[in-house]
């Protein structure tokens, strides 16, 4: 499945082709991005190997996307190891 088809768990799309991608997604839309169940997600966050921390809106919790996509091409390390990456390429 690509990213253009992508139905996100507010019923919105991410739709390339028309410019609308969300900058930040929640844990369903995460876990849909991966390719793996919310449980699975859920699972990686409890244990730390989830790397990309959550930013509050209000009481939402939302993923920066791009920063969920990087952690999946930087191989999907333990969250110490990607919050030391991302603070030595900062």
């Amino acid at each position: 499945m690509s990213i253009e088809n992508l139905t996100v768990a507010s019923g919105a799309k991410f739709d390339v082709a028309l410019g609308f991608e969300p900058l930040g997604v929640n844990a369903s839309d995460v876990s849909a991005l991966l390719g793996i169940s919310q449980s699975h997600f859920f699972g990686l966050l409890r244990t730390g190997r989830f790397g990309p921390e959550a930013r509050r809106l209000g009481r939402a919790k939302r993923y920066d996307r791009d920063e969920v996509l990087a952690w999946f091409r930087a191989g999907c390390p333990a969250r110490a190891r990607w919050q030391a990456m991302r603070g030595s390429a900062r």
